[in-house]
C-alpha cells in the first residue's frame, strides 16, 4: 500500500521540497525497508537453524 501511495503523495510534496530531498527521502525509505526485511529474513532463518540444532 504504501509504495501506491507514494507517487501521489510525492507529486504533492514536490513544489515546497526540492527533488534533491525528494530523492533523498525515498532512497532512506527504501534502505530502511531492505534493513527490515533483511532482519525479518535473519530472524527467520535463525529460528530454522535453531529448529534443526536439537535433531543433529
Amino acid at each position: 500500500m504504501f509504495a501506491l501511495l507514494l507517487p501521489s503523495s510525492l507529486a504533492l510534496l514536490v513544489p515546497p521540497f526540492t527533488r534533491l530531498e525528494v530523492a533523498a527521502a525515498v532512497l532512506t525509505l527504501v534502505m530502511v525497508l531492505l534493513v527490515a526485511l533483511q532482519g525479518v529474513d535473519n530472524l527467520h532463518k535463525g529460528q530454522q537453524q535453531h529448529r534443526r540444532s536439537p535433531l543433529v
